[in-house]
C-alpha cells in the first residue's frame, strides 16, 4: 500500500510545527552531549519528508540467512543482520513489517513494526538506517554515542506515529542535533487526534536485551521516544530533559504509549 507523504499544497501531516531558525541558518548546539539541559536549544521537527511510502515484508522474512558482520551499512546483507537482531532483541517482525520510504537520503532512514509475543503485550516500532550514518554533531572521541536508533511502544502500530518517528530521526542529518537521554523536541499539535501529546523527551531504553550491535564498529544506542505534554515539555525546558525523566520515572509513566494519558505534572 502506497500512502502519499504529502497532501496537495504540500501540508505538514504530522502536525509538527515548521518554527525555529530557517534551514540555511540552523545552528549546530555548541555542547555537544549536553543538548538535554539547554532548554534554549530545543530543536523543532522540520516539515513533512518529501516521498512517497509504502508498508513491505522486511528482507529476511523467509528466513534462512545467517549474521554478517563485513558488510557495509546500507547494504542488502547488512538490512538483513538488523532485521536479524531486531526479531532477537525486541520481538517477531509484524506482516508487512516495515514502513519504507521511497527516496534517496543518506541515511535511508525506514520503520519496522516488531510484534506481541508470551509476555509482551505491545508492539514496537524501530527505526531502521539511522545508525548507518554517525550523528554529524558528536565528534569521534566524544562520551555520546554517535550512532542512534529511535523507538515507540504502543499499543497497536499507527501510520502516523512512523511518520512522527521517520522526521525525528532525521534531526541530526538535517540539522546538526545531538540525540541522547533527556533530548527534547517541540510539536505544534497532537500525536493522535483527541490526545494531549504533542512534543518528545529521549529516554534510555530499560526493557529489551538492545546491547552489542555494532556499526563500522562502534556501538549503536537505543533511545524510546516518550511523547509529553505542553506541562511535561514546559518542565524539561525549565529544568532540563533529564530532569523531567526523573519527574516522569516518579510519577509511573510506562514506556508503552498512552494516547489518552493526562499531563503527569
Amino acid at each position: 500500500m502506497r500512502t502519499p507523504r504529502k497532501e496537495r499544497g504540500g501540508r505538514n501531516l504530522t502536525g509538527f510545527n515548521r518554527r525555529g531558525t530557517p534551514r540555511g541558518v540552523m545552528q549546530r548546539p555548541s555542547n555537544v552531549g549536553g543538548i538535554s539541559d539547554s532548554p534554549h536549544e530545543l530543536p523543532s521537527l522540520p516539515a513533512a519528508l518529501d516521498g512517497d511510502m509504502e508498508r513491505t515484508s522486511p528482507s529476511g522474512a523467509a528466513g534462512g540467512f545467517e549474521d554478517v558482520f563485513d558488510t557495509e551499512p546500507g547494504d542488502a546483507l547488512w538490512i538483513l543482520r538488523r532485521e536479524r537482531f531486531y526479531t532477537r532483541a525486541i520481538g517477531p517482525m509484524r506482516q508487512p513489517a516495515v514502513y519504507h520510504w521511497m527516496d534517496d537520503n543518506n541515511p535511508h532512514i525506514d520503520v519496522y513494526v516488531l510484534g506481541r509475543s508470551p509476555g509482551r503485550h505491545h508492539e514496537t516500532m524501530v527505526t531502521g538506517g539511522m545508525a548507518d550514518r554517525p550523528m554529524p554533531g558528536v565528534p569521534p572521541g566524544c562520551r555520546t554515542a554517535r550512532r542512534v536508533e529511535l523507538l515507540v511502544d504502543l499499543p497497536r502500530a499507527e501510520d502516523r506515529v512512523a511518520m512522527i518517528l521517520r522526521e525525528i530521526a532525521s534531526l541530526p542529518f538535517n540539522f546538526g542535533y545531538v540525540f541522547e537521554e533527556g533530548a527534547l523536541i517541540e510539536g505544534s499539535g497532537p500525536i493522535l487526534p483527541g490526545s494531549r501529546l504533542s512534543h518528545a523527551v529521549l529516554a534510555r531504553r530499560k526493557s529489551d536485551s538492545l546491547d552489542g550491535f555494532l556499526v563500522e564498529g562502534e556501538n549503536v544506542s537505543f533511545l524510546s521516544v516518550l511523547f509529553i505534554s505542553d506541562e511535561e515539555l514546559r518542565f524539561g525546558r525549565e529544568h532540563g530533559g533529564v530532569a523531567l525523566l526523573g519527574e516522569l520515572e516518579r510519577a509511573g509513566l510506562s514506556e508503552t504509549l498512552r494516547v489518552e494519558r493526562e499531563s503527569l505534572i
